[in-house]
């Protein structure tokens, strides 16, 4: 179980995210622009897709931050959102 800061400060230290100007955090991955969305009770994983030309983000996966788990996998941080583990 986590909490807003606990998921902040994991994020921080991330080599992989990136904030951004809003307070979201963002990373490319194979071309595609993927942004964390920190809202007041919860964390969206979202991807950034072209709509008729404009840039629009698409929700993925979102969950409550009680229900995200940071943890590790084969000895490298990473954080689970659903069925979702990302890398930290």
């Amino acid at each position: 179980m986590s909490n807003k800061s606990e998921v902040t400060i994991a994020l921080e230290m991330s080599d992989v995210w990136k904030r951004d100007r809003y307070g979201h955090f963002q990373t490319v991955h194979n071309g595609q622009t993927y942004r964390l969305k920190m809202q007041e009770l919860s964390i969206r994983f979202e991807r950034k897709v072209l709509v008729t030309g404009k840039a629009e983000w698409v929700n993925v996966i979102s969950d409550y931050y009680r229900n995200v788990r940071l943890g590790e996998r084969e000895g490298k941080p990473i954080m689970r959102i659903g069925n979702k583990a990302l890398p930290l």
